[in-house]
């Protein structure tokens, strides 16, 4: 038998995120705001990019970059595409203000900041649909992270309207990190839910406490079958 330098455990850990990385896929296509995290920036990165491409070719996207290495206009040229470039004089809620106003498909942050939490969760109320990167260590604890980083601002923040909102709004979290130098590997993913006011967290996978990709809930069955995308 020819030896493929894998052990067991990392071909299943490798094919596990093969069908995590699709079944992400399907939830840009059904609309999911995403929620990315981890300690790697260039792999949040990297998978925001990734997904992004999975965006319909005739939706519109808006996207906030540190330097230009999506490059979506100029790979679809019939994509509407916003492209704007950080710097010292435009910040992420300037960005996010103009995506309100443009009322883009899209709205692809690669970084969220504290400062930007509030605005980003008012932007997400109206309607608007992101994929977010941001600092995150579980993708159990969004709520808690999000309220701590609003409150941090000094904002007077109600953590039950925030914790409400972050199930209303967000679908679906998922964190990236290096299994090992050069080999990237999502460790988490969760989808958030709120329905008939009770919410629900449910973790598909979690490498590090061994639980495996199994059944989706059926709300995001649903939105998958209303997209018609296979789950």
């Amino acid at each position: 038998m020819r030896k493929t330098g894998l052990d067991m455990q990392t071909l299943l850990q490798h094919i596990q995120n093969i069908q995590l990385y699709a079944l992400l896929e399907n939830c840009v296509a059904a609309h999911c705001n995403i929620v990315i995290g981890g300690p790697a920036p260039e792999l949040k990165m990297e998978l925001l990019r990734h997904l992004s491409f999975s965006i319909a070719p005739d939706e519109s996207i808006s996207l906030y970059e540190d330097n230009q290495q999506f490059n979506h206009d100029k790979i679809n040229l019939m994509r509407k595409c916003h492209d704007y470039v950080a710097d010292k004089d435009y910040s992420h809620s300037q960005f996010i203000k103009a995506a309100l106003k443009m009322n883009t498909s899209w709205t692809l942050l690669p970084q969220l900041q504290e400062p930007d939490m509030q605005l980003w969760l008012g932007a997400l109320s109206t309607g608007m649909k992101f994929i977010t990167a941001m600092e995150l260590d579980d993708a159990e604890k969004l709520p808690d992270r999000v309220c701590s980083g609003i409150q941090n601002t000094g904002c007077d923040a109600d953590a039950e309207h925030i914790n409400r909102a972050v199930y209303d709004f967000i679908d679906v979290v998922v964190l990236v990190d290096y299994a090992a130098p050069g080999r990237p590997q999502i460790t988490q993913a969760a989808f958030y839910d709120r329905e008939n006011g009770t919410n629900t967290c449910t973790v598909l996978y979690d490498r590090e406490n061994g639980k495996n990709l199994e059944q989706i809930p059926e709300r995001l069955s649903r939105r998958f079958l209303k997209s018609g995308t296979d789950d």
